[in-house]
């Protein structure tokens, strides 16, 4: 996830409207908001404005092998960062 955070600033500063942050959420908030789920109940989830993919590649470590992970992203340096750094 390298550069992640400039993407994530750039962005916003271009369109603040369309990002969430500038600025990356932290692991701790990543954890405290994933937490909760029973990722052994999950088949499918899909995640809408992955952004820098904090959630996205946390998403991906818990998930069981055999769920699928439908992530969406309309800003192409976002997209581009994320496909650089996960092939999946």
């Amino acid at each position: 996830m390298k550069h992640t955070g400039w993407v994530a600033l750039s962005a916003f500063m271009r369109i603040p409207s369309a990002v969430g942050s500038a600025f990356p959420a932290s692991m701790k908030m990543v954890d405290h908001l994933l937490e909760p789920i029973d990722w052994s109940e999950i088949e499918l989830l899909i995640e809408f404005g992955s952004g820098s993919g904090r959630f996205t590649f946390e998403i991906l470590r818990r998930m069981r092998r055999d769920a699928r992970l439908m992530a969406i992203e309309v800003g192409a340096k976002f997209v581009k960062s994320l496909r650089s750094a996960y092939e999946d």
